[in-house]
């Protein structure tokens, strides 16, 4: 049976604005540890930084129930026009959402430098005139 989870929260700050958080993942995500979860991502969907990156290195478990929590808080995120990133996904958890085709490839990525870049190539765009 999985573990439990702990949660690790870096917030990114530009200046003193709060730009987005590193949420990193340790242990399990499933119906035993939602709560843990819960807890510490719902204050950042309601009201935190515009970007939320979840960083599932050491994630060693998820369910379906794990998989419809990251969901959950990407679409939140988008509501209020924010958006939500995975990084560092090991290949059985990735596994797992491929299997249930629930994340596109865009919102996944190898670690926190690569969606750095993405998002720096997006907003270069947009300086440039061209639509991201």
């Amino acid at each position: 049976m999985p573990a439990g989870l702990m949660i690790d929260v870096a917030a990114r700050t530009q200046g003193s604005m709060h730009m987005s958080s590193v949420i990193r993942l340790i242990g399990a995500l499933e119906p035993a540890t939602l709560p843990v979860a819960e807890k510490a991502v719902r204050p950042l969907v309601a009201g935190g930084p515009r970007v939320l990156v979840f960083d599932l290195k050491d994630l060693d478990f998820i369910s379906s129930t794990g998989v419809g929590f990251l969901l959950g808080a990407k679409a939140d995120m988008e509501k209020r026009k924010g958006a939500c990133y995975l990084t560092n996904v090991p290949p059985k958890i990735r596994k797992a959402f491929d299997v249930m085709k629930a994340l596109p490839d865009a919102a996944i990525f190898k670690s926190v430098a690569e969606l750095d870049e993405y998002l720096a190539s997006i907003q270069r765009k947009v300086d440039e005139g061209q639509d991201a």
